[in-house]
Parts: C-alpha cells; sequence; structure tokens
C-alpha cells in the first residue's frame, strides 16, 4: 500500500488531516482554541475540522498556532515517548568562535596603528619617486648598439675597397 493510499480510511475514504484528528480526539481542546482566536464554535466533528483549517489557513502567525495545536495533538506524549527528534550536529567549518577584540576603544588597536604609520609614513604630500626598473633596458639597448656598430664597420670596409 502506498503512502498517499495510506492516508484514506477504509470506510468512507475520507482523507486524515492533523485537523480530522484534532476534531475527532481533542474537541475540548479544539473549541478552546477556536474561542481563543474568536472563531465560532462549531456543530459537529466535521465542522471543528473545517474551523480549523480555516484558522490556519487565516492565521497570520502560523508558527505560534503551529506550537498550540502541538501542545492540544491527542497523541503528543507517545509521539515525544516513541520518536527521537533528529539533532544535526555542526562541522567544524561551521562552528565560529567568539573573537574578542584587543582594541582600547581607539579607532585602531596598536597593531594595526603601527602597521598605518608604516604604510603611511608620508603623509604630508611628499610623494616618493616611482622606481623604474632599468635592467629590462640594458639588453636591447645593448642589443642596437652592436647591431649599429657592426652596421658602421660593414660600411667602412664596404668603401675602402
Amino acid at each position: 500500500m502506498k503512502a498517499s493510499q495510506n492516508k484514506k480510511i477504509a470506510k468512507g475514504g475520507q482523507e486524515i488531516t492533523l485537523m480530522t484528528v484534532l476534531a475527532n480526539e481533542a474537541t475540548a481542546p479544539s473549541r478552546k482554541l477556536l474561542k481563543e482566536y474568536g472563531m465560532q464554535d462549531a456543530k459537529n466533528y466535521q465542522d471543528l475540522e473545517i474551523k480549523l483549517a480555516e484558522l490556519y489557513f487565516n492565521t497570520k502567525d502560523k508558527v505560534a498556532l503551529e506550537k498550540k495545536l502541538a501542545t492540544i495533538h491527542p497523541h503528543k506524549n507517545w509521539i515525544l515517548k516513541n520518536v527521537q527528534p533528529v539533532i544535526e550536529e555542526k562541522s567544524n567549518q561551521e562552528q565560529v568562535e567568539e573573537v574578542k577584540s584587543n582594541a582600547t576603544g581607539d579607532r585602531m588597536c596598536p597593531r594595526c596603528q603601527k602597521l598605518f604609520n608604516q604604510e603611511f609614513s608620508n603623509v604630508e604630500g611628499v610623494t616618493k619617486e616611482p622606481q623604474t626598473n632599468y635592467a629590462g633596458l640594458i639588453v636591447p639597448s645593448m642589443l642596437i648598439a652592436v647591431i649599429g656598430l657592426t652596421y658602421v664597420l660593414i660600411l667602412k670596409a664596404t668603401q675602402k675597397m
């Protein structure tokens, strides 16, 4: 038997919902809950089931209502006794330790202030000259000089002839 077929009662084929269980098994607390939310009292079990469903769908704070429904559920003690809640354990990566600040209330801690002063020691507006890497220019310059000198020597050698 499939789970969807399991929801049906053999007689009548009515679907069993939470509201059905509350209306039939926790009638007095369900009626009290309707009064608490300002709804009219139900005429019979089926009316109580419908009004509980209307209450659920019309309420804004569904979590609070679900908690109240859970407290009046007729099988809550059996469920709590026989079903263990699933507790997820957090991995070490997800656990965040509280970091205590060593700051004194100033804008920066002493270590950050020292690093800041080292980095920006020239705050009077004097900028440092950008350093150019001349090593990359030496080899091409020498190559051009050698080619030029070779060309001059070849020209002089051809003119003497």
